[in-house]
């Protein structure tokens, strides 16, 4: 069965963005149709329901959840599986730690030096982000759009193993 399209789920409104910008773009060629959905702030029954009917549509749903503070990332898959019994293993990614690292992923050189952004990012969550910004008086906002002006997705799938596995879908 052909795929309808590609549906990025997401947990915030910095998430959104960062799909909006970044993977939207890339998805495009592969999928034709790209569209993102926010599930926080909808109710877990109204986000099953949700991904049965795209599910049903034809659509490849990617599901977008933050690390954060879980044991492992398997730990995370399973809690996430529970609350929407509708998802399929495969399609959460388990952004490591939070969306922040990702969009450090792809920062160029010269924003890397400025803020002191390490080559790998699997570890910055929010707060180590707003101290990145915080060390150079500057604001998360003011950061992450510097990063989305001139955001590199080669370098970023050099450094961040989570977001690597973004290509495997465009195969």
């Amino acid at each position: 069965m052909k795929m309808a399209g590609l549906i990025i789920f997401c947990e915030g409104q910095d998430d959104q963005t960062f799909v909006e910008r970044i993977l939207k773009p890339y998805f495009k060629n592969g999928f034709g149709y790209v569209g993102c959905i926010q599930y926080r702030g909808r109710t877990k029954k109204d986000t099953n329901n949700l991904i049965s009917r795209l599910h049903g549509a034809g659509y490849q749903i990617l599901f977008l959840v933050d690390h954060d503070n879980s044991r492992c990332i398997r730990e995370t898959i399973q809690k996430i599986l529970n609350i929407y019994t509708e998802l399929k293993k495969a399609s959460i990614i388990v952004v490591q730690k939070s969306i922040e690292a990702w969009y450090c992923a792809g920062a160029t050189k010269n924003i890397c030096n400025k803020y002191s952004i390490p080559e790998r990012t699997e570890t910055i969550d929010k707060s180590k982000f707003r101290r990145l910004c915080k060390q150079h008086r500057s604001t998360s906002l003011i950061l992450m759009q510097e990063i989305l002006n001139n955001y590199s997705i080669e370098q970023a799938l050099c450094r961040n193993t989570s977001f690597a596995r973004i290509k495997k879908l465009c195969k």
